[in-house]
């Protein structure tokens, strides 16, 4: 648990919204027993943002970049802040990062899990952790402004 003089939050954790040419990456964990057996599994066979806890010596940004490189092999040198969720003692730092040419081309796909681009009306028909349904509809103006379009409406 994180002290910080303000409220602490025993559950923290990241996510990211990783964008190519109109289209937002999402992962599916397949068979990866490590995940399966972690308190923040969600539901199985559903897509979701790449995400994850802070480590102990890390900022939140460190955390994330860190996750992004080790589920695809990408390297982040930019990404940006958009907002917090706080639900009970949980708390979700939301970021964005555009991804390059070169870094969609050089994803390396690990085993146990699938990487995925999607449009946004191809959201629709995935079943999404609610987490993911949270983060967009928490950032809906930042993902109209992004895709000049009202986003989707997928919090139910």
């Amino acid at each position: 648990m994180c002290y910080t003089g303000s409220m602490a939050f025993s559950n923290d954790s990241s996510l990211i919204l990783l964008t190519y040419k109109g289209k937002i990456l999402l992962m599916l964990f397949e068979n990866d027993p490590l995940i399966f057996n972690s308190p923040y599994l969600i539901k199985n066979h559903t897509w979701k943002f790449i995400g994850g806890t802070k480590g102990a010596h890390d900022s939140f940004r460190d955390s994330i970049v860190k996750k992004v490189r080790r589920i695809t092999g990408v390297n982040l040198s930019e990404i940006n802040v958009l907002s917090t969720i706080v639900s009970g003692k949980e708390k979700t730092y939301l970021y964005h990062a555009k991804l390059s040419d070169e870094q969609v081309n050089n994803i390396e796909r690990g085993e146990g899990h699938l990487l995925q681009f999607f449009s946004f009306k191809e959201l629709e028909t995935l079943p999404l952790s609610d987490t993911t349904k949270l983060f967009i509809s928490k950032n809906r103006d930042f993902m109209e402004k992004i895709y000049n379009k009202p986003a989707l409406d997928i919090s139910n």
